[in-house]
């Protein structure tokens, strides 16, 4: 198996013969909390050169602009007649204002299910995708009208996924932040994942040292960190630091690493 980190939550997964882009066909904008990918990744990406020739498929957790960007997406679409792609009703919605998209629509696939059901799976060949509808992080902001704080992402429709390919389990959650209320949808209960692409603060939640919130026996096997660039790994407490030693976290873009599991 083999993780090639774009920018952001974005990466390219290569296992087998199978070629599975996340969260990665996104462009550049200003920010401080973000990374973005450089112009040079943005052309490969659109043309669909490699190392993104022959992707399979691709997977879109939500229509934020650090994940997903509709131009993008549909040069790339048209640069690659055989990927399938994977996201959420507002990311259609998003596409659906380009008129180029319709040529695309039979290899779009919106899956968007209701928190109540938690999941539906989809096969393609060679791989099977649980979609898991998952709360977006909180982002509390103040109303200038009411003056009352209240949550940004609250109608975000976020995705999570669960890949199962060549008898290894690959979970990739979007901009899901576990917060440990009992009874909500946790995928990682699911039973043993092979490979997780997680938040550092999801992660320090379930694993760190105060928070040890779920069982030990089905912490993944490989843990891939996205960390935001105003995060300073220098800056954590020495016991939280050691819990992220374990986990593997890239450095810089078209980074690749190899895993043998």
């Amino acid at each position: 198996m083999e993780i090639m980190y774009i920018a952001n939550k974005g990466f390219l997964i290569k296992v087998s013969n199978k070629k599975i882009l996340i969260d990665a066909l996104f462009g550049r904008f200003e920010a401080d909390w973000c990374d973005v990918p450089a112009g040079e990744i943005i052309e490969k990406m659109e043309k669909g050169t490699n190392p993104f020739d022959h992707i399979d498929v691709i997977l879109v957790s939500h229509a934020h602009i650090d994940h997903f960007n509709a131009k993008i997406v549909l040069n790339h679409l048209g640069n690659n007649e055989t990927a399938i792609m994977i996201c959420p009703r507002q990311v259609v919605q998003e596409l659906e204002k380009n008129e180029g998209y319709k040529q695309f629509i039979s290899r779009v696939k919106e899956i968007t299910p209701e928190y109540e059901i938690g999941s539906q799976t989809i096969n393609l060949e060679g791989l099977s995708i649980k979609v898991w509808r998952l709360e977006h992080s909180s982002y509390y902001i103040e109303s200038e009208e009411t003056k009352q704080k209240y949550n940004k992402h609250e109608n975000v429709q976020n995705l999570g996924f669960t890949i199962e390919i060549d008898h290894k389990t690959i979970f990739h959650g979007g901009d899901w932040v576990y917060d440990g209320v009992e009874g909500k949808t946790n995928p990682l209960e699911e039973g043993i994942i092979d490979f997780a692409f997680l938040s550092g603060e999801t992660y320090l939640r379930l694993y760190g040292p105060d928070n040890r919130i779920i069982d030990e026996s089905k912490k993944p096997k490989n843990v891939v960190l996205s960390i935001p660039p105003a995060v300073h790994l220098e800056d954590l407490t020495e016991e939280e630091q050691k819990t992220i030693s374990a986990t593997t976290v890239f450095k810089s873009q078209l980074e690749i690493k190899c895993f043998d599991e």
